[in-house]
């Protein structure tokens, strides 16, 4: 699509441009937050800001789902860690109760903690 052919939908559609107002605003804040927890230097903090970088809703309170479709070699690139750092750090968060690794999708059972170790 031209830049031209945009302007013209959002002028004919004054609710798909705020619509995409919104989608780019909430799509910087995510990248932004992305890039703050990926600075952290710590392994545990690298994944939990991973993992609620990944987070759809704003509400980090309640448990959610993430889609798990990278390998942890693939991760491991991601979060600029060894795979066997990513396996640790991801077996140290499931067996204290933070995650659930299902099939294709990670289960975040405590967010709120998550957050706190993003933060680190």
């Amino acid at each position: 699509m031209s830049a031209e052919d945009l302007r013209e939908l959002m002028r004919e559609s004054p609710r798909f441009a705020v619509d995409l107002g919104r989608y780019v605003y909430l799509q910087l804040v995510r990248s932004q937050q992305r890039q703050a927890y990926l600075a952290n230097p710590g392994a545990r903090a690298r994944l939990a800001g991973y993992l609620l970088s990944r987070l759809a809703a704003g509400d980090e309170r309640a448990p959610f789902r993430v889609s798990h479709d990278l390998t942890q070699r693939e991760l491991s690139g991601v979060l600029g860690m060894s795979p066997e750092t990513v396996c640790r750090t991801i077996g140290s968060f499931k067996s204290e109760g933070l995650i659930e690794v299902l099939a294709d999708q990670i289960l975040v059972r405590q967010p709120a903690t998550l957050v706190r170790l993003a933060s680190h």
